[in-house]
């Protein structure tokens, strides 16, 4: 490894506790009716392509159909 390598590894800063993402109540929504509109097998990339899991989209779907957020 050069020393320009080295010093890259270096300068980067990481958070020393990392945060979970929140969603807002329309943002799970919006991504539950667009998945929703998909046919089943492009589910799993349209959750992909916005940087979620299917865990995500199961945990959402339980949410709405409990009432448990405003919508």
């Amino acid at each position: 490894m050069t020393q320009e390598q080295t010093d890259t590894i270096l300068d980067v800063e990481v958070d020393p506790k990392a945060r979970r993402r929140q969603f807002s109540a329309k943002y799970k929504l919006d991504i539950l009716k667009r998945v929703s509109a998909c046919v089943v097998p492009a589910v799993g990339r349209a959750a992909a392509l916005r940087g979620l899991y299917s865990s995500h989209l199961v945990t959402w779907r339980r949410q709405r159909m409990q009432a448990s957020w405003p919508g």
